[in-house]
Order: structure tokens, then sequence, then C-alpha cells
């Protein structure tokens, strides 16, 4: 925490010798905007003996006329593990340069296309500033922020998308990517073929279709007569009236997806894998302040060690009463074969002026497909609010508070609190792009 600390200690002198400035007889103008989250967390071992982790993090983000712009964000933890020596963490170190047709970018980036969010350390060229046509370029190494893993997975890659229709109605894209990864020792070359369409109706209504396939892996030996592995998503959504929403999604999970994701979000990710189907319909009811969704479909697992079908549901509740509370309620309940887990969430969240206070609960019964029926909760309190701190340059400084407890899935209870100072600097706006 000590380097929000000591501006903050240093007052409003110290902060005007941080700003970035330039002088009046220079052309170029530099706006810069500076992030510090400093954190620290307190928890038991197995043992009952305290622990404390600490973690300071930086973002620096510099543009310079000219359409020159830097960004860099990365930071130290500490992982309060016996022997576990200070870790260094690398989100993002990347040049840009923008024009009016073509956007560069070289260094640690993450970039998007039809298919998500991608993070790579290479380069990365978006091309066109006309809707109606536009596309990209992208090649380098993966990486992701949890294993720090790079190296292992190389790609190259090209995405082209347009609107055909003066309207904008229509939307298509078309894209390829090479793929080499190693695995045990073994180099494997991927050609992964992906397209993406969307059409929209005045009334609001919606068809978004997204397909993969690894046109490399056809021919194979497997069950299904050699056809490549493939994933694809159907989800169609439209308005029932002014307080209703219907929407229904299929997928198919028969290629691992092209990156990895920060975190499961689907239970039925946690269960089935790949290779899996899943039909899912969702209706959500807007009755004034109170909002009622209900969502639900099954799954099946054709192949694999243990073939399967099985489903999932949620049913939950929202509501936002006297503007300034919060509350929200869920069950849900997922199942392939014999593996499930179901189980709620209870939150509430309220709010006045620099003030926010949160709290939820969750508890979940989880039945693997081999071993006993665990289970897990969780309890969180959260808190935020804005310091009152008058020092050029100096935009916003919080202080956060957290503390949670519960047990996991050998019923090993746990408890941990913490406390996080965020300030924010420089001379870019909030709503800076």
């Amino acid at each position: 925490m000590i380097p929000l600390v000591l501006l903050l200690a240093a007052g409003p002198a110290r902060a005007e010798e941080v700003a970035i400035t330039t002088a009046d007889a220079r052309d170029d103008r530099v706006d810069w905007r500076l992030w510090s989250w400093s954190r620290a967390e307190a928890l038991p071992d197995h043992r009952g003996d305290g622990l404390v982790r600490a973690s300071q993090t930086l973002r620096l983000d510099l543009r310079v006329d000219g359409g020159w712009r830097f960004d860099a964000l990365g930071g130290v933890r500490d992982p309060a593990m016996d022997g576990e020596p200070v870790e260094p963490d690398l989100y993002r170190l990347s040049l840009r340069h923008r024009s009016a047709w073509y956007s560069l970018a070289a260094g640690r980036v993450t970039r998007l296309d039809s298919r998500g969010a991608m993070r790579l350390d290479g380069l990365s060229l978006d091309l066109g500033s006309d809707r109606r046509l536009h596309g990209g370029l992208w090649g380098g190494v993966l990486w992701h922020p949890e294993t720090w893993e790079t190296g292992s997975t190389a790609v190259f890659g090209g995405e082209l998308r347009g609107q055909p229709l003066p309207s904008g109605a229509v939307d298509l894209g078309l894209g390829y990517e090479a793929r080499w990864a190693e695995d045990e020792g073994q180099a494997d070359l991927a050609h992964r073929l992906f397209g993406s369409g969307a059409v929209r109706a005045v009334n609001g209504a919606r068809l978004a279709l997204l397909a993969e396939v690894d046109a490399a892996s056809a021919g194979g030996d497997d069950a299904d007569g050699g056809l490549p592995d493939a994933r694809a998503t159907a989800r169609l959504g439209s308005p029932l009236g002014r307080h209703a929403d219907l929407s229904a999604t299929a997928r198919w999970e028969g290629l691992p997806a092209s990156y990895a994701p920060v975190a499961l979000t689907d239970p039925t990710e946690w269960l089935a894998g790949d290779g899996y189907g899943a039909v899912e319909a969702e209706g959500r009811l807007h009755l004034g302040d109170v909002t009622v969704l209900a969502s639900g479909g099954p799954t099946w697992l054709p192949e694999g060690a243990q073939p399967g079908t099985g489903g999932r549901a949620r049913l939950g509740a929202q509501a936002h009463l006297l503007d300034h509370l919060e509350l929200g309620a869920a069950a849900i309940h997922a199942a392939v074969d014999s593996s499930w887990i179901r189980g709620g969430v209870l939150e509430a969240g309220a709010h006045a002026g620099h003030l926010r206070v949160g709290a939820d609960a969750g508890w979940f019964r989880f039945q693997p497909l081999a071993g006993p029926l665990a289970g897990v909760w969780e309890g969180r309190l959260t808190a935020e609010g804005a310091l009152p701190v008058a020092a050029r340059g100096l935009q916003e400084v919080s202080l956060q508070g957290w503390a949670a407890t519960g047990s996991d899935r050998v019923l090993e209870p746990w408890v941990r609190g913490g406390v996080s100072l965020v300030g924010r600097l420089g001379t870019l706006p909030e709503d800076s792009p």
C-alpha cells in the first residue's frame, strides 16, 4: 500500500510534482491517467495461524497528440504462502497508434473479435473506420491471467466484418486463425474457421449466430465419421410487449474455446466440459421496480467415458426499492447424468452519496461423478466509500473493505477480510475510452 499512501501523505505539493505536463512552446499535448490499487487481506491457514497477503497494482494511460497511446497495467503480489516469493503480474503493456482508418497495437494486448476477448502477446491491427466494412489482423502468443503461461500456443489470424444493409440491421463476420500448440512435446497445427451473423428487427427482436470449426481435425477416427470438431451458438430474443422479454439459446460445445475465460459462468461447464450440447429458454418479467427471471433447458453429453443427459434451471428476482436499496435472490439447479449442483444466493445493496454497502450469501450442494456429496456456502460483506481528499491532479480516492466466511467442498471452514485503497490521478476525464 506504499505508493498511494505516500502520495496522500505528501499532500497537494507532491501531487503536483507527480503530474506529467508539457511546456507551452510544444505543440504536442500529453494527457495521462494513473490508477493505483493497494490491497491487503488477512486469512488463516489450515492450522489456524493468521496469514496476510498484499498486492500493489498500477495502471498508466498516456496519450499524445498524433494518435499515440501507451497503456501499462501490472503490479506485485505477496501470496502469503510458506516459501513463496513475491510474484510480479503484467496484465497489459502496449503501444498503440490510431488514425482515421487503422489502429495498430504491439505488446501485451487484449483484443475483441466475434468469439470474445483474446489475451495476446504480439500485434493487433484493426482496419476500417466505417461500420459497413471493417476487419482485423492479429498474431502472437496467447496468455492467461491465472496461469501466466506463455509460449505454448501461437496464433495468427484475421477477420472481416460488415453491415451490408444501409439500416445496419444485418451484421456479418468471417474469420480464420492458424494455431500452433505444443502438447507433450508434439506441435499440432490447427486451422480455425469461424463466422458470425446477427439480424435485428424494428421491434427489438434479434437473431445471432456464431460457429467455429477446426478444419484440421476432419478425417479422424472418431465415431462421428471424421467430421471436424466444432462449436456453435444460436440465440433468438424478442420483447413481448412492454413488460416481458423472451429468448432462447442453443449451443454445441464440441471444440475447446479459442480463448480461455477468466472464470466459468455456467454450471454446465463445471460438470460437463467439452463435447456437450445445451438448449435454454429465458424469460424476464418487469413489474415496476421488480424483475423476475426464469431460465432452463436440457443438456446432453453424447460421447466420453460417461455419456448422459441433464439440464439446468434458474429462478430469480431483483428489486430496486426507495432509489437506494437493491435486493436479489436466485435458485439454480444443474445436472449432467449423476452429477449435479443445486443451491441459491441472496444479495442486498444500499448506496447513499459516495458510500455503497453490499452483502450476499450462497449455499450449494454438489454431487460429483465420483466422491461423496459436498456442501459449499459463503457469505460476504463489502463496503466502499470515496474519501474527501483535495490535491491537484488527484481525481478520486476510495477506500474499500470486505469480509467473508464459508466452507469449501471438503467442509473446511475459512474466513478472510481485507482492505483496498484505490486512487485515480491525471488529466483524462473519467469517460475517456
